[in-house]
């Protein structure tokens, strides 16, 4: 009926299985008080897809128009089970769990995800020289509480082929970009609900529990999170495609982000997971591409990348201003990393020595030694500009 539809449907998985055994014989140094001792275990990740695509191609004389419809199911499991013997083995040399002297440890866990998307894209094109491209997606996702689980993100595209309109000989191609996307996120599996930590395990010792309550207060009411992208660039190509230049400029908005705010301890927890914080992301990317050789047998291509970013923590939270990302000791001080309001993300900040804040000088105490001086911030952690050459050789159907 419609020749220019096409339907289909997909099944991916992707399976990853790790198998370990751990032998301990007598002779080796004591862990846990026990000088011999077998484990092993089983972790396992599963991610499957299950997609209906429909495709509908058409040509109105010199108007393409491509649409894109399908539905997505996507499922991740992961499992983990692990034994471990208990107070040595009962027969020095027998691996096996059997032989555990005591009681053996046993550790199983499960956790599953479910994604449920529906998405449409749809592209029209005038005379191969003008683009705009929309995409528009919704997904619901198992990890986010019911009244917030179904979130939805679009995008739009256009772009101009001008080296057709100018038709000027040593342009062999020439394109003008602009997109605007707003992509979505939710957060691992479990993240929303409160659960307990299992304990040792009875073995005729007396114990007072046998599970403890998590350190993060979980959030029922947590929302997505999104990242607002604006991006304009041109690709050009000259002297037939043997000299390239592509250059984008970036800007992205990441607001509502999932974090863990710190709470007082009287609340009987370490911190609280919550809606929070705005950081931008932009810069520029270039890229040059030269081919200097290229012969019937041998072709010399030649990459040079270059990209300059800039990450600013615009705003973080009402009652939060710094965020500790991570910490580290280094000959006993400890130096942090912080997502600070109103600076680059990822600052490094420890003790330093004091400066003049007129000449930049280190100011030196009455013994004439540097004035030592606590949370002094040296700068983000990310670069703020990076590059790479890259050469390759062809010879024939070999690369080099």
């Amino acid at each position: 009926v419609l020749p220019e539809l096409k339907l289909s449907g997909f099944v991916r998985s992707d399976m990853y299985v790790q198998r370990l055994r751990n032998y301990r014989a007598l002779g080796g140094r004591l862990i846990g008080g026990t000088a011999d001792g077998y484990s092993e275990g089983k972790y396992q990740n599963t991610e499957n897809n299950y997609e209906f695509l429909a495709q509908y191609n058409k040509s109105f004389g010199d108007i393409s128009l491509n649409v894109n419809a399908g539905a997505n199911l996507l499922t991740q499991e992961y499992s983990s089970l692990s034994q471990s013997t208990a107070g040595g083995l009962v027969s020095p040399g027998w691996f096996n769990i059997a032989a555990s002297v005591d009681r053996p440890n046993a550790n199983g866990y499960l956790r599953k995800k479910q994604v449920r998307s529906m998405y449409a894209m749809a592209s029209l094109g005038y005379k191969d020289i003008y683009f705009i491209d929309a995409t528009i997606r919704n997904d619901i996702s198992s990890a986010l509480p019911s009244n917030n689980n179904s979130y939805v993100y679009p995008s739009v595209s256009g772009s101009v082929v001008f080296s057709e309109l100018l038709k000027w000989k040593p342009l062999s191609f020439g394109k003008f970009r602009m997109s605007y996307a707003v992509a979505g996120s939710d957060l691992s599996a479990y993240e929303i609900s409160p659960v307990y930590v299992a304990g040792t395990v009875y073995t005729g010792t007396p114990v007072i529990n046998t599970q403890t309550l998590p350190s993060v207060l979980r959030n029922p009411n947590i929302e997505p999170s999104f990242a607002n992208s604006f991006e304009v660039g041109t690709e050009l190509k000259f002297l037939s495609n043997r000299v390239g230049i592509d250059f984008t400029y970036y800007n992205q908005l990441n607001e509502n982000q999932i974090i863990n705010l710190t709470v007082s301890p009287a609340s009987g927890y370490g911190a609280t997971v919550v809606n929070a914080g705005k950081i931008r992301n932009k810069g520029v990317e270039l890229s040059l591409n030269a081919i200097p050789i290229k012969s019937n047998n041998f072709t010399w291509n030649a990459v040079l990348n270059l990209n300059k970013n800039n990450n600013m923590v615009e705003e973080l939270h009402p009652d939060v201003k710094i965020l500790t990302l991570g910490s580290n000791v280094y000959s006993n001080q400890t130096v942090f990393l912080y997502a600070e309001e109103g600076k680059e993300f990822g600052s490094i900040v420890g003790p330093g020595y004091a400066k003049d804040p007129s000449t930049g000088q280190i100011l030196l105490d009455a013994a004439d030694q540097p004035v030592r001086q606590l949370g002094v911030n040296f700068g983000s952690a990310i670069p703020d500009f990076t590059g790479g050459f890259r050469n390759t050789f062809q010879y024939k159907n070999i690369d080099f």
